[in-house]
């Protein structure tokens, strides 16, 4: 793609496959900068600003507030055993989407709105978490080879 005579190269996949590392090594292998660009800052419909990207800081306070009463909750489920433990967390695993999409929300509000959400939907979660671990495990050895093969490229047109 290029703008203005200037060539971009824009990296894009899934999450933790190794786009960031890619990117600086392009980056200084080719004496350029890196402009990352996550989805989750880009809000519904609205176009980014700089304010966008510290749009959601008032609400720290309430997502760790809210991230210790998970934590909480979860792990005094585990001790009754591992399985009461792993289907709290998938119960309270909402309540954070639930706090950004309602940000005037009370944190036991969103915890107790994730719970509801999340009646006889667990398993369904749980099954795509399942199909996500296959997902990545072939991705990374796809990435790993790209990488190599990425590297290897911009090496020879450098050297």
């Amino acid at each position: 793609m290029s703008i203005n005579n200037r060539t971009v190269i824009v990296i894009t996949g899934p999450t933790a496959s190794g786009k960031t590392a890619l990117g600086v090594s392009l980056a200084l292998a080719l004496g350029t900068e890196v402009v990352s660009a996550d989805s989750m800052q880009l809000y519904r419909g609205s176009q980014p600003t700089p304010v966008t990207f510290f749009r959601r800081f008032d609400l720290c306070g309430k997502i760790i507030l809210l991230s210790l009463v998970i934590y909480l909750c979860t792990y005094l489920w585990s001790l009754l055993f591992v399985i009461p433990g792993v289907i709290a967390w998938y119960r309270y695993r909402m309540s954070r989407y639930v706090l950004l999409d309602h940000p005037d929300m009370g944190v036991l509000t969103a915890w107790a709105h994730s719970k509801r959400m999340m009646q006889g939907r667990k398993a369904q979660l749980f099954l795509l978490d399942l199909l996500y671990v296959e997902y990545f495990k072939r991705t990374r050895e796809t990435s790993m080879a790209n990488r190599t093969a990425t590297a290897d490229a911009v090496s020879d047109k450098l050297y």
